[in-house]
């Protein structure tokens, strides 16, 4: 399954950063968000979103 990446700001319901890539696996997008998370800590809440 394919995933993309939402970035909304903490505690709330607004998309912060777009992120366009698309991912192949579900260990890929693990990764890129722990890099985000070192990038921008405790800035932002990451989701995975399957893509079709």
């Amino acid at each position: 399954m394919r995933y993309k990446i939402r970035v909304y700001h903490l505690n709330t319901n607004n998309e912060a950063i777009t992120v366009r890539e698309v991912f192949d696996s579900k260990e890929a997008v693990e990764v890129a968000i722990a890099d985000l998370n070192i990038k921008y800590p405790g800035e932002y809440d990451y989701v995975k979103v399957p893509v079709r």
